[in-house]
């Protein structure tokens, strides 16, 4: 868990705060000694369901874009702590649409860098990226290996800002909004098959609150510069987790731009990676 003293009377901003990870992180500061917790998302729909759940008159809803330089200052200004998980995520849709990709991953990160840098004032920064960061084989991928090496980068050329900058590499989350989960469920609803692409497709899962806790501790550890990797992910079997819902499945081939295996580390990363208790240190 997090230390009280690390958050108490910190200003949060969370970019792309009504999205899955974002408003699961934005719960539990609800619960914490924060001074305010504010949300930039483009979501209008799913801002005010966030507002209506959580009821807390810490909550700051900014509707707006990342790639928008004025409403991403007026957002920075006066945050302690910036917490970047804003993006396009679908490997399929980015296939045929890739310069929108690279316009809200990248072009948009490097908006929140910017205006975190004007700022000067802010504390820390961390990037929400993906285990899809390693070996990209389709636009969205390449778009999380970019914004890992941007805000890398950005620790090398703050100059004499006091801002941190450094990236969480989290592994997928079950039941996130449009996972393969949500829609193997829907699907059962209907009566439907469950669809799965290959046999032997597997990935690393965490449950949402560990995805929470992780990214919370990387904000504690960082010192500037690192690729936080989680120890406690756990690999799974598709087919097999299908399985656990419906016998009932369907085989439809590996999409165009999907993995039959995703590692959370390159091995190059691996040898030189630091383990501290759960998780590994990237530097």
């Amino acid at each position: 868990m997090v230390a009280e003293d690390f958050l108490n009377e910190r200003v949060v901003l969370i970019t792309g705060g009504a999205g899955s990870l974002g408003s699961a992180v934005a719960e539990r500061l609800i619960s914490s000694t924060v001074k305010s917790i504010r949300i930039l998302d483009n979501d209008e729909n799913r801002l005010v369901w966030l507002e209506q759940k959580l009821k807390d008159d810490r909550l700051r809803l900014l509707l707006g874009d990342i790639k928008d330089a004025w409403r991403t200052r007026m957002a920075v200004d006066g945050a302690d702590i910036v917490i970047h998980c804003a993006a396009l995520k679908h490997v399929e849709l980015s296939m045929r649409n890739p310069f929108e990709y690279v316009s809200a991953n990248v072009v948009g990160l490097q908006q929140m860098i910017n205006s975190t840098l004007g700022d000067g004032k802010v504390e820390r920064f961390i990037t929400i990226s993906s285990d899809k960061a390693i070996n990209p084989t389709s636009p969205y991928d390449a778009t999380k290996l970019l914004q890992e090496f941007i805000t890398v980068h950005a620790e090398k050329y703050k100059g004499d800002r006091q801002t941190l900058f450094s990236v969480s590499r989290p592994p997928n989350y079950l039941k996130s909004s449009g996972s393969v989960i949500e829609k193997w469920e829907y699907q059962k609803s209907l009566g439907k098959p469950l669809t799965v692409t290959h046999i032997d497709m597997k990935r690393y899962f965490m449950p949402m609150e560990k995805i929470v806790d992780f990214v919370l501790g990387c904000l504690e550890r960082m010192k500037g510069g690192e690729i936080f990797v989680p120890a406690e992910a756990i690999e799974r079997n598709i087919y097999e987790m299908a399985m656990e819902i419906s016998d009932d499945i369907v085989f439809t081939g590996l999409r165009e731009g999907e993995k039959l295996n995703q590692p959370l580390m390159t091995e190059i990363e691996l040898a030189k990676a630091t383990l501290d208790k759960d998780v590994w240190i990237i530097r």
